[in-house]
């Protein structure tokens, strides 16, 4: 029930028009993770590689000084992360990422 409610909000928040590039970043990084989250209920190898990774990237992101910049950076590289490990190519604006 947990999963089912954070889907929800996020699905209604996504809806919103006025959402800056961050939180659309942001919001993907959440679905990302929501996504990994609910894979299954025993972990599996790609999920332990993301979480891991995922750690690592907060971690690095937190060198940098607070604010938009930061939650930008990690939120990109999560959803980069994600695009990986699971070999999908991320389309923005045209551009393979």
């Amino acid at each position: 029930m947990l999963g089912r409610a954070k889907s929800s909000d996020l699905i209604e928040r996504g809806g919103q028009d006025s959402q800056t590039a961050v939180q659309e970043l942001q919001f993907l990084s959440q679905a990302v993770n929501l996504a990994m989250e609910s894979v299954a209920d025993e972990a599996t190898h790609i999920q332990a590689r993301f979480f891991e990774g995922v750690r690592t990237l907060q971690e690095i992101a937190s060198e940098f000084p607070e604010g938009e910049q930061r939650e930008a950076l990690a939120a990109y590289a999560t959803v980069l992360h994600f695009c990986y490990l699971n070999r999908l190519n991320w389309l923005v604006a045209g551009h393979a990422g």
